[in-house]
This record gives C-alpha cells, structure tokens and sequence, in this order.
C-alpha cells in the first residue's frame, strides 16, 4: 500500500534569480524582466521590482532565456521550450546535443547558439565546433537554418549590431569573433581577435562600434565596419592582478578569475557611459568621452556578475549576479555618480536556520552562512527584506575592511550529533527531527511512535512548524531558498496518517518549486499524451542533477522501485497476511465514515480546513474583504443575453437571437418564462406575458399574491435534493428525524453534497434557504428549513459527522434563528434538536469527568 506524505510540496521561498543573465522584455509603456530560478522563470516588473509572474515548471533547469511579446524561451539542456504566459506552448527539439549557451530572439526569429548535434533539417554538415540554428518562431519540428561552425571555433556569446540586418556577431574561446548572415547561413567576416576568450558583447551607441568583454578583464570597443580597434579598458572587471589598486583597501581581497561577464552602454541624454563586471562583484563605469575610469560601485554583489543592462533613455542601470539578488543603480546627480535605487535579494548562501515569527505563522527568519538575517512574509513576496545590522557599509569603509566581516558570524544549529534540526509543534503532539542522511522524521509524542519518515533528497539544515499547524518550513544544504511544505493533516484526510506497530514507511518526496503547485510538469496537459511538451519533460531532458538533487539515474531507480515494489505487492497480497490498514470503512451513500460501535461520536474524516472554515466563515470574508469596490468593465457587452439561475457567474444563452440594441424585452421574457428558466410549468404564453413590463413591477406586483407568470422560483440542486429525501423521509417507512439507520439513509445524498461541497458554497446554499415573509413561496421555504432541521437531528442523533454537523448548525442558527423561534412549527423541531445535542454533549462530559476523577484519584495516591 502506498502510504501519502505526511508534508506535500507547497512553494519555495527566497529565490530571486539564478546563475542565467537576465531577458529584457518592453510591452508598450511597461518594460519587464525575465529571471530564471532553477527550473522555472519569473517576471519581474521593473518600475518596483515586483513580481508579476511565475512561469511553468520545467523538466531540467534553464540555462539561457529570451522573450518576444507574451512569450517566453527558456533553453533546458539542448532543446528550448516556449511559453505563453503560464503555459508551455512548444518545443525546439533537436537542434543541439549540448546544452544551449544562449538564446537571442530577431524579428520572428529565434536563435540558439550552442554545441553541435546530428544533421538538422538537412542543412549544413555536423562539425566538431559549435552551431547556430535558427528557428521560426511557431515552427517546432525543424530549424530553418542551421549554421556549422568550424573545428576549433567555440561559440561563447552572440549578439545584434544595432542596423546590421540579418546578421549577428559571434565571439568564441579563442578570441576570435565572426560576423554571420542569418538568412544565407554564410559567414562574411571573421575578426582575428585579441588573444583571450570573448565572455561578453553589446552594442555601442555609436554606429559599427561593439564592446567585446575579454576573459583577461579587458573591454575592446571595436569597430566591425574597418575592422579596426578604436579603445581599450584594461582590469574593467574589477578583479585580477590590479584589484587591490584599483578598488582600494575596503574592498578586501579579490574575487573571481577577473573575467569581464557582464558589459552594456547608457543611451540617450547625459555622459556616455559603459558599465562593466566581472568575478568580483565590482561594478566598474566608464566614461567614453575621457576614456578613462569614471566610477567603481564596490561590492555591488558578493558573487560573479551575470548582467548589466542600461534601460533605452534612462539613467537607470540593473545588474544581477549569482548572489541571488537584482539591483538597480541611477545615475540623476550632476556627476553621474550611481547610488542604489532599489533591489530585490534572497540568501546569497544557504540558510541554516529558519524559524516561524509573528501570531499565526506568517512570517519566516532565517540564517545563514552568508551572515544576513532576514525575513520572508508567506503571502506577500514584497514584504520579504533583510534585518538591518546597524551601518555595516558606512563602518566598513572607514576601518577598510570586508563589509561581511562586520556582520553577524555565521549561524548554525547548538546540535553537533548528526541529527541536524528539532522542533515541537505548538499543540506539543508531534516532534519533527531532520538528519544529515536527508531524512526527516515525525514523532507522535503522545503515542511514543514515529509517524513517518519522508526522504527528501537534500540534507535538512532548519526546520520550523507554523503555530497554526499548517506550513512547515524548511532549508536545506546547497539550497538558497526556504521551502514551505503543506500538512496533510490540516489539508488532506487525516485517514491517510499511518497510526500503526507496523514498521515506518519511508516516503520520498520532491522539494517544492516557487510556485503553488497548481502548475507541475504534466498536471495541466493532456492526459492522452498528445503534448509534445508533456511527453519531453516526462522523458527527460538532461543528465545533470536538478534542483530538487534527484538526478536522472536517481529519478530511474526511484520508478524500477516503484514497479518492483507493486509487482511484488500484487504477488504477496494473496498469500502474506496484510498489516494493520487505515479505517476505510465508508457509508456507501454519504460516504461518512461508520462507527466503530453504536454508542460512539464518528467524525466526518474531513480535512479541519472545511468544517473549521464553515464555523469561522464571517471572520473569513471580512479578512478577505477588498480595499477597493470591484469596478466595472469599461466596454461590457450588456445586450448579451443570459440564462437566468442560482450561479453566480453569468452563463450566455448562445442560442437565443442577438439584438443590436439591447434587447431588453426579449431578455425579460426568457428569464421569466423560457424554457431555460429550468422550471417546467411556463409555456409560451407566460413568455409573452412577461414580455412587456419591468421585473422590478413584476415583482411588487406578485409579491403577497400569485406571481403574474404562474412560475415556480428556481431552486438550487441542493435545495431539490433535500426535498426529495424529506419527501422520502415522510413516508409511513421512513423517519424524518428518528436516528435510525433507516431515517439516516433518506438523508444520505443530501450530507453526501454537503461533504463535497466548498465552505463558501455551503455558506451560500444555507444563506439562500430564508424565508420571504409574503411571498408566494413561503410554505416551501419553511417546508425546507424544516427539512433541514430534521437532517442534522438524524445525523446527530446517529453521532455521525459529528463536528461536520456542528459547524452546520452553528450557521443555520446565525443566519435563521429569528425565522426558526418565530414558528411553532420549525420551534418544536429545534427544541428536538436541542435535546439531542445536549444528550450527546452530556455523555461526551460524563465520561471527561470519569477519566478526570480516576487521574485525580491515582494522582493522589502517587502523592
């Protein structure tokens, strides 16, 4: 049997961007930012930095991205994988056999540059360099151009000269650069370079004139038309041989291996600028007029640059690194001097400790080894920031030392055994430990047994349980983010927690993705195998391990496990005796679970969320109430016609005849007679009768008396379903409100609806069923009512669904006390519930007082 996790994958927190350069995307007025976070991509918008979107998860992580309108490229080992917005829409396969370095999108062109694979499209021959293909985009099953570089050319980067149409200029390792036309596939040029490895290019705002950014540190402005060198900037890394001179003494040692990694050029108004980075973290500008050094922004980061690039006419320059964090730098004073705008970060090393703060659980600290502490909101990814340590820049700067060394030492855990984390739940039930063998483990302190041991693949480092026993956080070894785990025993059926002397089953789960889950490999294709996509990323796409630590050879013994384990199980399950199973013994019409004896309160098994909701369903909806009114759509297409009923979504009637100028007439007639109104009795006179009038007229016409029309008012399935079971309870076999099994039975398929049901649709079905003082229906809806009353004092009475019944009549006591005390007939009914309720609390608390008295007892003769 396959035992559930006891914690399922939530969301992970902290991950702002990876060890991928940045793709800069402008939609109209807005311009925003695509970062790659292992395998997946966000959006960033880049007025505020704030998060506007999260794309799919994908089979391996992402390597290289590119964007074009709403959609996204993202390169995962040798293939690329196009997304519109949320879904993945494609997939370039076949193009590479090693993975893709760079993605570069032209027009509707895509172009990856990478290592060479098997003949594609039949074009070109397979060398033993590096290749170019080009692919149109929404064209997946072959490239249209492949280009084949020659043996010993290493593709390293690709670029764009600005007004070079169809031509891209490609650096390599030896230095070398080629000028390559894009639609004939031939190369025009080959520059003989300057000795070193080209690691970065962008385009100058003068015409023919390109950076190139060197693996020895130094940036070469060259200009492709006369093939002639017009500058050169020497350590612009800012790391290297010259660092210590260059920086100062307050930068500290030098970091990185001095290459240029990152290079971009300011346009517009104000002094031409050329911002530089490399290993070191530094950020180097340089002012293009003089040609000499301008500025350097030390300590910018506190790890390798990935990206520079100036926004077009704007001062505003934004850097990322793979410390996990995106900067933004402006250049507005009168010297074009840079200070920090704003930034968004995450840990630059993984935490080691994380700890639930504040009433309710909703905010995270942590600790790590990169010596900052921080804290992560749960809902609000905005409100994540890091804890100020008083002015570190301003002290590090006068004593000339690291910054990092003012900070906090690093932060572990007291516990040097191999047992890496412990924590205890607020209700002191369960105790979770984690270990260096990547397990964790779930004690029930009461009962002395081990619930579950899940294997989560990457050593725990922290570990803490949220006061209202919902989100479990966790960090992990080699991991900068924080993980939230959802607990099935809050969320899920708490049958599925194993409570048994049979041995504890292991359970291995995935680390959770910085979604929600809703949008997993293979959750929202097709399930006939018809997405090309779906079926890649289930097949694989690399061998390199991922970023939940599973690897391809791991993920396979983990299926041969799987099928082995249900192969042997199918060939035991016959002869071997089987173990102690969870309680699965189910009513077959409501599906309530059954009592284990007479005499005993059964629960309903349903997750706490539900029930505990429905109780609390006020507090609810006005925590989540809105700041703002809702605002109506500017251009509403008010003259389409509707179907009239309970729903509260509109449902179009497509097969009525449209009308130009509204329609308003015919709309009134089929929502109060039609034959869509879904009640039988208005024929088409009723129709026309109804035609002519306004609903509001009709309304305080029929109201007191007969409506006009003749027509029944719609009721809700539910509302149908206790009719039919209070009409089947009422015949001379039936009970409406004994506790017999064969009273229990009529209400079966109406709890059975219930338990099925949202606590927002219960809430809005019980607030539907009140009585309208006058009208027409008042003997039904107090029929209803009645009917209601008596379901909860058969189930009740039976002692099944025990708190699902409770929380039930706690709101038809909110929402129809008055009603119910106002008539005889609905006050004896309650007053029968009454006593039932209160003989069932009465043994509950006779048997508290037995258990209290016997404790008390033997703790007085201990005593």
């Amino acid at each position: 049997m396959d035992v559930a996790p006891l914690f399922k994958p939530f969301r992970a927190l902290g991950y702002i961007t990876d060890n991928v350069p940045f793709a800069v995307n402008r939609r109209g007025k807005e311009t925003f930012v695509t970062v790659s976070v292992g395998k997946a991509w966000q959006i960033y918008n880049y007025t505020k930095l704030t998060l506007s979107l999260v794309g799919p998860q994908l089979h391996g992580d992402v390597r290289a991205l590119a964007c074009k309108d709403d959609l996204t490229f993202a390169a995962v080992g040798g293939d690329v994988v196009e997304s519109k917005r949320l879904h993945r829409t494609g997939l370039y396969h076949g193009g590479h056999s090693g993975p893709v370095r760079q993605l570069l999108v032209l027009g509707d062109l895509l172009l990856s540059l990478g290592q060479s694979g098997g003949p594609a499209a039949g074009q070109g021959t397979s060398g033993s360099g590096g290749r170019l293909v080009v692919w149109s985009i929404g064209q997946y099953d072959r490239p249209q151009l492949t280009v084949e570089f020659e043996s010993g050319f290493l593709p390293t980067v690709l670029c764009h000269p600005d007004t070079y149409l169809n031509k891209v200029l490609v650096g390599s390792e030896r230095g070398q650069l080629q000028l390559v036309n894009i639609r004939t596939g031939s190369v025009i040029h080959t520059f003989g370079g300057w000795g070193s490895a080209v690691r970065a290019l962008a385009p100058s705002p003068a015409l023919d004139v390109m950076g190139v950014g060197l693996a020895d540190g130094r940036v070469v402005l060259h200009n492709i038309r006369c093939d002639q060198e017009v500058a050169t900037f020497s350590n612009a890394a800012g790391s290297g041989l010259a660092a210590d001179s260059l920086l100062g003494g307050g930068a500290g040692r030098a970091r990185g291996d001095g290459a240029v990694t990152a290079l971009s050029f300011r346009t517009g108004a104000g002094l031409p600028l050329m911002a530089a980075g490399g290993g070191g973290g530094a950020v180097t500008v340089w002012d293009l007029e003089e040609r000499r050094l301008h500025t350097v922004i030390k300590e910018a980061h506190d790890a390798q640059l990935l990206s520079l690039h100036f926004f077009v006419g704007e001062p505003l320059l934004m850097s990322s690194a793979a410390d996990n964090s995106v900067k933004h730098w402006v250049f507005d004073s009168a010297d074009a001097m840079p200070r920090m705008l704003r930034f968004r970060a995450g840990h630059a090393a993984p935490p080691t400790v994380v700890r639930h703060y504040g009433e309710g659980g909703a905010r995270l600290l942590s600790a790590g080894c990169d010596r900052a502490f921080r804290v992560f909101s749960v809902h609000q990814d905005q409100q994540s920031r890091e804890l100020s340590q008083g002015h570190t820049a301003k002290r590090a700067k006068r004593l000339k030392v690291a910054e990092q060394e003012l900070k906090l030492e690093r932060v572990v855990d007291m516990d040097a055994d191999r047992v890496t984390g412990l924590h205890v739940s607020s209700d002191c039930r369960w105790l979770l430990s984690s270990s260096m063998d990547g397990t964790m483990r779930v004690w029930d302190i009461p009962a002395a047994q081990c619930l579950q041991v899940m294997k989560l693949g990457s050593p725990v480092t922290s570990l803490s349980l949220s006061p209202s026993l919902d989100l479990l956080a966790t960090s992990h070894v080699n991991r900068r983010g924080i993980y939230l785990w959802s607990n099935q025993a809050v969320f899920g059926p708490p049958a599925a927690i194993p409570h048994s002397e049979a041995p504890v089953p292991l359970v291995r789960a995935m680390l959770p993705t910085i979604s929600d889950g809703r949008h997993r490999v293979g959750a929202a294709d097709g399930e006939d195998g018809e997405d090309p996509v779906a079926l890649w990323c289930e097949a694989g796409a690399g061998d390199d391990e991922d970023e939940d630590g599973y690897g391809s050879e791991d993920e396979a013994a983990e299926a041969e496990r799987r099928r082995s384990a249900a192969a042997s199980g199918a060939q035991a399950s016959s002869s071997a005796p089987t173990g102690p199973q969870p309680y699965d013994q189910r009513d077959t019409v409501s599906g309530a679970p059954l009592p284990l004896a007479p005499q005993l309160v059964t629960l309903s098994l349903l997750p706490r969320s539900q029930w505990s909701s429905l109780a609390h369903i006020e507090v609810i909806k006005a925590r989540n109430k809105p700041m703002q009114p809702a605002k109506k759509p500017e251009a509403a297409p008010f003259f389409l016609p509707t179907v009239p009923g309970l729903d509260p979504n509109p449902v179009f009637d497509t097969s009525a005849p449209s009308t130009a100028g509204g329609g308003e007439e015919g709309e009134e007639a089929r929502a109060d007679g039609g034959p869509d109104s879904g009640e039988a009795g208005a024929g088409p006179g009723s129709t026309a009768a109804a035609a002519s009038g306004s609903r509001i007229v009709r309304f305080q016409g029929g109201k007191g008396g007969v409506d006009p029309t003749g027509a029944a008012a719609p009721v809700s399935p539910f509302v149908r379903l206790l009719r039919k079971a209070a009409a089947a309870a009422a015949t001379p076999g039936g009970d409406a409100t004994g506790a017999g099994e064969e009273g229990l039975a009529c209400w079966g398929p109406v709890l059975a609806l219930l338990r099925g049901m949202s606590p927002v649709a219960v809430d809005r079905e019980l607030r539907s069923m009140s009585v309208l003082e006058g009208g027409h229906s008042e003997a039904a809806e107090v029929a209803d009512l009645g009917a209601l009353l008596d379901m909860l004092c058969a189930s009740l009475g039976a002692r099944r669904d025990f708190e699902f019944c409770q929380a039930l009549l706690s709101v038809v006591l909110a929402q129809h006390g008055d009603t119910i005390v106002a008539r005889p007939q609905l006050a004896d009914r309650a007053a029968r519930l009454r006593d039932v309720v209160a003989s069932g609390w009465r043994r509950v608390d006779t048997l508290l007082q037995h258990v209290r008295c016997v404790v008390g007892f033997l703790g007085n003769l201990q005593s």
